[in-house]
């Protein structure tokens, strides 16, 4: 069994730096990362509000240069600019990636939007 861990994404501070809520989205992704064999993160999220850098690149800095998540645990999805597309453009990533479980950190009431919209997009990939 293989676990993507989808880290969904949230914009940057205005000055391109982790906002709290990256930070804390990061941190569980970390602890769920720890939990599951053989798993890996791919944090999502792409540029925006302007912004020159995208979210999950902001946020995959945080992961390991801050909490010292080896970079090889660390896949980047740039596209996504909203919780459905964070679904849709790394679903594909952790399937090609060998993944049988999809776990999405974040809030709780926004890793629950995350499952529906998985369970709308991908049925054959929900029980």
């Amino acid at each position: 069994m293989r676990t993507a861990i989808i880290v969904l994404g949230y914009p940057s501070t205005r000055r391109g730096r982790p906002h709290p809520v990256q930070m804390l989205r990061v941190r569980r992704a970390v602890r769920l990362l720890s939990r599951h064999e053989n798993a890996w993160l791919i944090i999502s999220g792409g540029p925006t509000r302007g912004a020159q850098r995208s979210e999950a690149s902001v946020m995959a800095r945080y992961a390991t240069d801050v909490l010292a998540v080896r970079p090889d645990f660390v896949q980047l999805e740039e596209r996504a600019t909203s919780t459905w597309e964070n679904v849709q453009y790394s679903v594909p990533l952790a399937e090609a990636g060998g993944a049988d479980r999809f776990v999405f950190a974040s809030q709780s009431w926004h890793a629950a939007r995350a499952r529906r919209y998985l369970r709308q997009q991908r049925p054959d990939l929900t029980v």
